[in-house]
This record gives structure tokens, sequence and C-alpha cells, in this order.
């Protein structure tokens, strides 16, 4: 069998219909269990980005990648087997995202309005078209909020959220300032707008039937004398009748800019300044009655907590309910999936040409290889040796069960909408975050509880990588309970020092802790407890990376009081360690390879 042969039937034919099936398989499941049955209430990253990706990648871990052994990738230069693998999971996976992206759009019902007053009466949808309206501009609430955002927080970014309430049109068709008109009544003014005088034999419930219902107005203030005119001039000579109606929907828009975060306080200041201003400006000449249709903002939508805390900010509404927030689309209701189908197949398609393409740069591997072995796949030991470094055993039992707290307190985060790729600082000041005038106020606990929570998805990933390496070295030289002592203590210690540093600072990350076991490592690397070989090598890449994470947090956006004061605990700690049983530390005659079974380990891992 030729070699181009094998290549196609053994590799890019299964890659080609893992891709397919993941594709097919996966956007039903969304359809029915998130979309149709709404069976889970969780933020659209997850069934979007999450589930797919995640799923692309246990397909390739667990299946595919024995396929991708059969090609020779080995080389001095370049990690190629790893790499191989991320893009064949980067493949499988970018054709069931763009699929989901056009679900989330193609899905879902148009409902056609009268007015606002009926989206209370009709069963929800997620699109709505709407007749008789104006967008109140002189009512609006606005929260506001300054979040970090890129990796290691580089990035300073600030965000408006304005809701405007969507009201029933009953304007006057007379110039507002015009002195002519019904001039034998009171003139009649709802929420801000002058609306047409009823006759004296109709009333003002006559007015108003059809268009409010009673329970729908707030408040009815009736001015008189001089008090009228002050306001509406010769309008307001017969009095002035105020009628307040609560919002039945808002309307949703997010003004935002991202700025360095390594700017001083002054710059950071004047760019705040000059967003607002900037924001007011366009908010002011914006007509926002014109959109072609609405979309309801879901219970899991990722903004939906910033737009009720803005409704709740303007008095106004803070005792009226929050109603449907909405988002305005310009685009005709046929137009709203864009080209987003074809670029499923188109995707699809691509990422197919370029596996094969990488299939052709490179040889197979010898023959004996060619053939996966299939018995032995799913075997117990098969999936030991693929979790090496996730799983408990002798001598490594406390780094996978830490590992294992602070992935479940981020995925219960995840779970409870709070956020996937970042959280915000008040949700993470909730759970339970660092911050000095909480703890001063007697919330201690925030201490200790900060060590398990982390920012995001990439702040995790990197402190349990870190906490992966350094706990298959540490952890059997000092057993569990000197290992989570030496944990629990240097995680404090860095809470504390990033308390002393910062007057008003959200902290969170097991980075402090991870910091102390390196500190704790590298003061017995300077001792006689490893072979000089060992200590020369192992010296140079904790220091490099000590180094470099320092320095990088100098950049800004990156607790490194807590780096620091982790760092100094376990350094301090190791040598106070070293002496104490410095006996029992210091290798017998025979035993200067102790660590070759370690450095075996991490090896494992590696693979």
């Amino acid at each position: 069998m030729s070699a181009f042969r094998v290549k196609g039937t053994k590799i890019f034919l299964p890659f080609l219909l893992l891709s397919i099936g993941l594709l097919m398989f996966y956007t039903a499941f969304n359809w029915l269990v998130f979309i149709k049955l709404e069976l889970f209430q969780v933020q659209s990253i997850i069934p979007e980005f999450v589930l797919p990706f995640g799923l692309a990648a246990l397909l390739v871990l667990f299946w595919f990648r024995k396929r991708i052994q059969l090609l020779h990738l080995k080389r001095k230069s370049g990690d190629l087997p790893t790499l191989y693998t991320l893009l064949a999971i980067i493949g499988m996976a970018v054709p069931t995202l763009v699929a989901q992206n056009y679900l989330e759009t193609a899905t879902g019902k148009l409902t056609q309005l009268d007015s606002i007053t009926q989206i209370g009466k009709l069963p929800p949808t997620k699109y709505y078209a709407l007749k008789n309206y104006y967008i109140d501009k002189k009512n609006i609430g606005i929260f506001q909020e300054t979040t970090t955002a890129g990796k290691r927080n580089r990035d300073l970014v600030f965000t408006y959220y304005i809701t405007c309430p969507i009201r029933v049109s009953l304007k006057s068709n007379e110039d507002s300032t015009s002195t002519s008109g019904n001039l034998t009544g009171p003139l009649y003014v709802l929420d801000g707008e002058i609306i047409a005088s009823p006759t004296p034999s109709d009333g003002p419930e006559k007015l108003l039937a059809g268009k409010l219902d009673p329970e729908e107005i707030a408040s009815v203030t009736v001015l008189k004398d001089t008090a009228a005119e002050r306001l509406y001039g010769d309008r307001g000579r017969k009095g002035v009748v105020l009628i307040a109606s609560t919002p039945r929907g808002y309307l949703a828009l997010e003004y935002s800019k991202t700025i360095s975060n390594n700017l001083s306080r002054e710059e950071k200041e004047r760019e705040f300044e000059a967003f607002t201003q900037e924001t007011k400006a366009d908010l002011e000449q914006k007509n926002l009655d014109q959109f072609a249709f609405l979309e309801r903002l879901t219970p899991t939508h990722r903004d939906l907590e910033a737009f009720q805390i803005s409704i709740q900010k303007n008095p106004q509404y803070q005792h009226t309910g929050l109603g449907p927030l909405l988002i305005a689309h310009q685009e005709p209701f046929a137009a709203r999936n864009g080209q987003t189908l074809p670029w499923v197949f188109y995707s699809l398609g691509i990422s197919s040409l370029v596996w094969l393409l990488l299939l052709a740069a490179v040889p197979l591997s010898t023959a004996k290889k060619r053939k996966p072995r299939r018995k032995k796949r799913w075997s117990a030991r098969y999936l030991r040796k693929q979790l090496t470094g996730f799983l408990p055993f002798e001598g490594f039992q406390v780094t996978p069960i830490l590992m294992y707290l602070n992935v479940l307190v981020f995925v219960a985060m995840v779970a409870a909408g709070l956020g996937f790729i970042s959280f915000e600082a008040l949700d993470l000041l909730s759970w339970g975050a660092n911050y000095r005038p909480a703890v001063q106020e007697g919330d201690y606990w925030r201490l200790l509880t900060s060590v398990f929570l982390h920012g995001g998805i990439m702040h995790l990933f990197m402190n349990m990588y870190a906490l992966l390496f350094i706990g298959l070295f540490l952890e059997p030289l000092l057993g569990r309970n000197r290992y989570v002592l030496l944990y629990l203590i240097c995680g404090v210690a860095a809470s504390l020092a990033s308390m002393w540093w910062y007057e008003a600072q959200v902290s969170v990350g097991a980075s402090g802790a991870i910091f102390g076991l390196y500190g704790f490592y590298l003061a017995l690397l300077t001792t006689k407890v490893f072979p000089k070989d060992f200590k020369t090598s192992f010296l140079t890449s904790i220091g490099l990376f000590i180094g470099f994470n320092l320095l990088y947090g100098l950049t800004g956006g990156i607790d490194n009081a807590a780096h620091i004061g982790g760092l100094v605990t376990g350094f301090v700690l190791g040598y106070g360690y070293y002496f104490l049983y410095k006996d029992s530390l210091l290798p017998a005659e025979g035993e200067e390879l102790m660590e070759e079974d370690l450095v075996e380990e991490q090896e494992q891992v590696s693979a």
C-alpha cells in the first residue's frame, strides 16, 4: 500500500469523518438541549465555544492522536507531535464553532408588536418588530464599569451600559413651542412628551384608552399657575398634567474603549474623560428610533446583569421592575445571518485541505508503528498513562486534589453564569477574593479563599500547569501533610503581602502559593540535598521562570506583591526546613540519583 493511500485511509479520512460527525451531532445537541428545550441556563460562550472545542480536544487526545503517531514527526528542532495534535483539535473544532454561530442567529421567532405594552402579554420570543414607539433619551439609566483584559491584564476597558425606556408614541401633532391649539384645558405631558389634549367631553381616560393600561401609569402630577407657566410658558396657563408611565421595555446600548493598563494614572483619567465626552456626544446625536427589529437579551447574556444595574441606577425605576432588555438591529431581519451558513462548509473544506497539506509535508513512520494497537487503547492502563499528572498516585496525591479544587471553583463560577474568559471584579469579590477594606472589616477568610479563585480560563490554566510541574518534584520530597501546609502558608502570606501593598485592589489566584513552592524548592537547590548536575539544570530553569514572571509583572495588571510575598515566604521556609531536617534530607552513599525517578515522572507528563 502506497504512503499516500495509507495517509488518506488511516489519517485523513478519519479526520474528515470525525469533523463531520462532531459538526452534525453537536449542532443537533445544542439546538435540542440549549435552544429548543432550554434545559440548562448557561452563558452563551459555553455551548458556542467551550463544549464544541472541548469535545474536539477529547476526540483528538483519546482517539485520533494514535493516527497522528503513524507520521514521522520526531525532530531535533521543534515539537511537531504537539503541533500536529493542536492543529488537529483546531481543525476539527472550527466548522462546529462556525455552525453554532449560525445556529444562534438562525433560530428564534419574530413577533410583531403594535406597541411595547404588548411585550409582557405575549409569550416571549427572541426577536420583535415594533410599531408606534419612541426611544426616551431623557430618562436613561447609566452604569459605568472599568475592567482589565488581555494577557496578564495588560488592557484597561472602560464600558458604559446605557438603557433607554421604550415608550408608546402619543405625541401631539402640534409644535410644542406653539401657543396656538387647544388652550381651553390643561396641557398633557406623558413621560416628558406633549400629547394631544382631550376634549372636555372625553377626559384623560379616553385619551389614553387603548394606549396605556391603568396599571402602567406610575404617577400623575398636576402643575398650576406659576409652576406650570415656568416650565411650559403660555401653553401651561391652564395648568399641566404630568403623566409618568412604567417602562415595559428598554433599549440596551453599550459603549466601550480599551486602553493600555501601563499608562499613568493621569493618562488613564484623561482617556476616561475623553471617552465619556465621546459617548455623550454620540448618544445625543444618534437617532435611536431607527431600527429594523429588536433582539431580546436572554438570561444567559454576558451583559444582562450590567444592563439591569443600569436600569436601577435611575431612581425612577428602582421599584418598577426591570422589564425586557432589547438590542436594536439595523439590517433587515432576513439578512441577520449574513454569510454564516456558507462558511460552515467553507471552514470544513479549508480545515480538511490544510490537514491534507500537513499530511503531505511529513513521511510515514516505520512499518512497525503504522498499525494502531486497538486492543489496549481503552484499557485502564492506557487511560492512566494519558492522564499522568492529573490522577493521584503514591507520593503525588495533594497536587491533583489542589488542582481539582481550583478547577471545581472555576467551573462553579462558570455554571453560575459569571463568565469564562474572565470574571468581573464584583463577582470575584462576592466569591471570596482578597480585598484590603473587606479584610480589615473582619473577612479574614478571604486571605485563604482568594487562593482558590482565578480571574479567567487562561489565569487558571497557567497556574495549574505551574503547580503540576513543581508538585511532581516537591510533594514526594515533603510528603502530603508538609506539602499542603506549605501551600496554604505561602498562599496566606501572598494574600497578606498583596493586602499590605495595595490599598483597594481585588486580588485572586493560586500564583502566590505556587511561587512559594518554587521558592521553597529553589532554597533546597542551593543546598546539598540534590546532586550537582541536577542542581545546575534546575537552578537555571526555575531561576529563569521566577525572574521572567516577576519582570513581566512590572508591566502592570499583575499582583507582583503576592508573587514576591509567596516566593520570599517559601524561600525562607525552605532554608528553615533544610536546617531542621538536614540529616534526613542529605542523600546517603549510593543514593545520589534519588531525583531521577522524579525527572522520569515529569517526562511522562510532558509526553
